[in-house]
């Protein structure tokens, strides 16, 4: 999945889109195509992103990361039941911009730039790191006598991107309720 929805949506969808139809799982689709099929997963992430304060109020942080995690866990499912057929890929959009937003969210405010820049570092490590071995996996399954990777190559880093997402899902059981703050002695309300 090179193993995050944003990469998953920059390098894995285009690579399936592109690829020729005699995979038989490509596309065939020219970059511009290529370009537009993400479209709908950048549009769902930004109002998604816009959604976490409101979706807030009618729930809390852990069940909205276990939401956000099983919505990019189900995106992987559904490309893999659909044999790389990318509609389902949007979906991931939405799932992964609400988990950081949330991860923020249930910070007090004194830590959120801390957790803020953690988290950027953490997906950047990540990032990196997936794309290297997710890379690595593709290319060493190749379809015979072609430059393409494998349907399988590709299952297995769905395979591995879902177990981290789930893995995600997990430990957002553990994070704690926030705690609202206390208004300091002679602060007002108002």
């Amino acid at each position: 999945m090179p193993f995050g929805d944003a990469e998953i949506s920059e390098v894995i969808i285009p690579m399936i889109v592109s690829s020729p139809a005699s995979t038989g799982y490509g596309l065939g689709a020219a970059p511009s195509l290529t370009g537009m099929i993400l479209i709908p997963g950048g549009l769902l992430g930004a109002t998604a992103a816009t959604m976490v304060t409101r979706l807030e109020r009618l729930t809390e942080p852990r069940a909205l990361m276990v939401i956000a995690g099983s919505v990019v866990v189900t995106s992987v499912a559904l490309l893999l039941l659909a044999g790389g057929q990318v509609v389902s890929a949007t979906l991931g959009g939405l799932g992964m911009t609400e988990a950081m937003n949330i991860v923020v969210a249930a910070m007090p405010p004194e830590r959120v730039a801390s957790v803020g820049g953690l988290n950027h570092v953490l997906r950047s490590i990540g990032g990196a790191l997936g794309g290297q071995i997710g890379g690595s996996i593709l290319a060493a399954d190749l379809l015979p006598g072609t430059p393409y990777s494998s349907w399988s190559a590709f299952s297995t880093t769905f395979w591995i991107g879902s177990a981290i997402a789930l893995t995600a899902v997990a430990a957002s059981l553990f994070l704690r309720p926030r705690v609202k703050a206390e208004p300091e002695f002679g602060t007002s309300l108002a």
